[in-house]
């Protein structure tokens, strides 16, 4: 998959809710811009991070933007939480038009960014 790509679509959990999953960074192996996803109408989500192997020095961002068209990728708009360090899952609760990840810093292995977003209709 390339970095930005939607993962699932679906309908749920209520009857006019739905769910989206996208891949925000691919199995990468040095510093990337990512992509920006169009986040709009979602305003609960969590983010998965898994940094294969050797982990030392990996920085990635969680970034949000509410400009009207889509920022261009190496813009990297406003920081949503802390710097990831390691693997693990952030929740993502800041209501934001644009959304993307980024590797800011990198060290050594394979990272790759899964967000999943929920809209409870």
């Amino acid at each position: 998959m390339a970095n930005g790509d939607t993962l699932y679509v679906g309908a749920g959990p209520s009857s006019n809710g739905f769910y989206q999953g996208w891949v925000l960074l691919d199995a990468l192996g040095a510093t990337s811009d990512g992509q920006w996803v169009d986040f709009q109408g979602f305003s609960k989500a969590s983010l998965e991070v898994a940094i294969g192997a050797i982990t030392l020095g990996n920085v990635v961002k969680l970034r949000g933007s509410n400009a009207l068209t889509r920022p261009a990728n190496t813009s990297h708009g406003e920081q949503i939480g802390g710097d990831i360090t390691s693997d693990g899952i952030v929740d993502v609760d800041t209501p934001v038009r644009w959304i993307k990840a980024y590797i800011s810093t990198y060290g050594s292995g394979t990272l790759t960014v899964r967000l999943f977003a929920v809209h409870p209709g």
